[in-house]
């Protein structure tokens, strides 16, 4: 019996979300975090030579698509950014490989969490969680970095609006 509970647990916690991700959503800068001020906060207690580029780097890294689409194919949810690029990731499926922008390799892995959508990066530098949850005006979005040059997570808040509200 205690089997069958935790199959049903399973196969309840790796269900489809809501369709209330599929859209088309724009950047909402004045109600997310500024990425200068993040990258500044999170670069404060590194040595002054390697700061700057540092935080530069960082700052680069945190500056958000001003626009994202989310669709739909099957089992997958495909993110698409305003520059193109494209990530589709199949929540409960098993870690994917996916080679960067930066040409490293990530290891890549989503599941779906009430209702959000979770999506975890891992490269050899570091971790990013990706947290999309679908709200009243669109979707908010906190992704978490714990890099090894960094002694804290950074944590970033966006909020995209829903295109055509």
């Amino acid at each position: 019996m205690i089997d069958f509970i935790a199959c049903v647990l399973l196969a309840a916690s790796i269900q489809t979300a809501p369709d209330t991700l599929v859209g088309q959503y724009a950047l909402h800068p004045e109600a997310g975090d500024d990425p200068a001020a993040i990258a500044e906060q999170a670069t404060r207690d590194v040595g002054w030579l390697k700061r700057s580029r540092m935080r530069g780097r960082l700052e680069e890294v945190l500056t958000p698509s001003p626009t994202l689409e989310i669709r739909r194919v099957d089992d997958a949810y495909v993110l698409i950014a305003d520059d193109g690029r494209s990530l589709q990731v199949v929540p409960g499926a098993p870690e994917v490989e996916q080679e960067t922008p930066d040409g490293e390799t990530a290891r890549i892995a989503a599941t779906l969490e009430e209702g959000s959508l979770l999506i975890r990066f891992r490269t050899e530098r570091g971790e990013r969680v990706q947290t999309l949850t679908p709200n009243d005006i669109g979707l908010q979005v906190i992704n978490t970095y714990t890099l090894e040059q960094l002694n804290e997570p950074v944590r970033m808040e966006l909020v995209y609006q829903r295109e055509g509200m």
